[in-house]
């Protein structure tokens, strides 16, 4: 096998796993915080990550401004989610 294909493959796996590290985490962090498994995660990632490759290969931005775009779309993302959904099951659940 050749050193780049090598190099390459190492790196590939680094940032993978670097990735499911951070959903994992995630899933401790919204568990420890909440009692609640948050099977929703997975899908503000996967929409996350959707949204990136949007925008820096089908749109062609550069990538430092498909991670800011990302980045800002998703905090509106996730605010919205909160308020919208997260907050009525509170107060519903806080009002029997």
């Amino acid at each position: 096998m050749a050193m780049g294909i090598a190099l390459q493959l190492l790196f590939t796996g680094l940032g993978i796993g670097s990735i499911y590290a951070l959903v994992a985490l995630g899933f401790v962090l919204i568990y420890r915080a909440t009692n609640v498994v948050n099977f929703a995660q997975g899908d503000f990632a996967m929409l996350g990550a959707f949204s990136m490759v949007v925008l820096c290969i089908d749109m062609q931005l550069p990538y430092w401004l498909g991670i800011l775009i990302t980045l800002a779309a998703m905090l509106v993302f996730g605010a919205l989610f909160n308020f919208a959904v997260t907050i009525r099951c509170e107060i519903a659940a806080f009002s029997r």
